[in-house]
């Protein structure tokens, strides 16, 4: 298991992480959902998180940070480097495989 390594990852974070998550500067920072295995990788990815992310999902600089809605396996990924952001404050549900 190699989550919640880097500076503030995972902290006041009240959900359950899987393996080889949140991975980056303040990374699931106040999490309350659960985070599947290798998600939620880049800094402040999932940060502020309410609703469950799946799987290999929510990975880029700010990736799903403030989601509010339950995303799938494999989505929300942006590991290009345009700024990244993929599923920034979302609401809604994503399915899997979208938003990549």
């Amino acid at each position: 298991d190699r989550s919640c390594l880097d500076l503030f990852s995972c902290t006041r974070s009240i959900g359950n992480i899987g393996d080889d998550s949140c991975r980056g500067f303040e990374a699931c920072f106040e999490n309350e959902a659960m985070i599947g295995n290798s998600s939620c990788t880049g800094q402040n990815a999932c940060k502020s998180n309410t609703d469950d992310v799946g799987s290999d999902s929510c990975n880029g600089v700010r990736a799903c940070e403030g989601n509010s809605g339950r995303i799938g396996d494999g989505s929300c990924k942006d590991l290009d480097i345009d700024g990244g952001r993929s599923c920034n404050g979302n609401s809604g549900a994503i399915g899997d495989s979208s938003c990549t």
